[in-house]
């Protein structure tokens, strides 16, 4: 079997710009036709996802309601790291927003970077958290 090869990037413009995402219309060339294609790409700012540990070893999840899907979903507390803000200090304030607990860092996790299922190129920066204080 054939190994995959890079494609060439001709033509890379953003043509949509929203307040939480990026759309870029990306033409390239194929390595093994030479055909140019057109992809359209949604970008994403770097997410921090937290999971939170009681001190009785309990993780703390959140209850959201989701527009994309019209429905509650019960998931890690994340956020966007907004501009020039520090990913850690992001994780923090992503925690206590959505929970109003104060925690300390245990361990910054392995980065992930993938496209997920709606073609968005995704960094998500996880952090294993201790509560110190549950809050709300």
């Amino acid at each position: 079997m054939a190994r995959a090869r890079a494609w060439d990037s001709i033509e890379n413009e953003v043509v949509g710009d929203y307040d939480v995402f990026s759309i870029r219309r990306h033409v390239m060339r194929s390595p093994r036709t030479g055909e140019l294609h057109a992809f359209h790409v949604v970008d994403v700012p770097t997410c921090v996802q937290v999971i939170p540990f009681t001190s009785d070893g309990r993780i703390v999840l959140v209850e959201q309601f989701r527009q994309g899907v019209q429905r509650v979903s019960l998931e890690f507390p994340a956020g966007v790291v907004e501009d020039g803000e520090d990913p850690v200090a992001a994780a923090v304030r992503e925690l206590e927003e959505e929970t109003g607990a104060r925690t300390r860092i245990v361990e910054e996790l392995e980065p992930v970077r993938y496209v997920d299922d709606r073609g968005r190129d995704k960094l998500v920066r996880w952090y294993r958290m201790d509560v110190l204080d549950p809050g709300t």
